[in-house]
């Protein structure tokens, strides 16, 4: 980006952009000549900039990734149980979201766990809204969300409850190491 871009949140997902593979970048303050997919293939995220050569007006910047998305939505009890039986006897760490769609917080994370579903792709992701699998949260005794809950051979061996994606990476790769060593 060019050096007159004052915001560092830009500079940070064109960054994302360069870094993501097959990622198209746009912008009406920059003519970059990457051609994105067809909109159904994609999913974007945005932010506004002021650019000191264009009298402060707000510019904005889109990052145009394809649509990776790997979390998992049950939408029912009777089909996550019958999921979750069937990984009793699988290796795979599985990272239980639970959220709701009134929750901010849990908003807030969807991308970041969006992220690390794309990044984390030996790892199965799986997000459960408290409203419509409340039987479900409340055998994970669930009571504040956001809540990922880490389960390996149908065992919840770690939970992180909050926002703290810093954690939520810490003990993913902390119960990884021990399904790849």
């Amino acid at each position: 980006m060019g050096s007159n871009v004052s915001s560092t949140s830009c500079e940070r997902k064109e960054a994302k952009a360069r870094a993501t593979p097959r990622a198209y970048r746009r912008c009406n303050a920059h003519r970059w000549t990457d051609t994105p997919p067809a909109e159904s293939e994609v999913a974007t995220d945005s932010c506004n900039f002021k650019n000191s050569n264009e009298d402060q007006s707000n510019m904005t910047i889109e990052i145009i990734r394809p649509n990776t998305n790997r979390v998992i939505s049950f939408h029912s009890c009777s089909s996550w149980r019958e999921y979750f039986q069937a990984s009793k006897h699988s290796d795979k760490l599985i990272v239980i979201f639970f959220s709701a769609s009134w929750c901010g917080f849990c908003r807030y994370m969807e991308p970041i766990v969006d992220d690390l579903a794309t990044e984390y792709t030996d790892i199965e992701f799986h997000k459960n809204d408290i409203d419509k699998l409340f039987e479900i949260s409340r055998e994970f005794q669930v009571t504040v969300m956001p809540t990922f809950i880490f389960i390996k051979r149908g065992k919840e061996v770690d939970k992180v409850i909050g926002t703290n994606h810093q954690e939520i990476r810490t003990k993913i790769e902390k119960h990884r190491a021990s399904l790849i060593h």
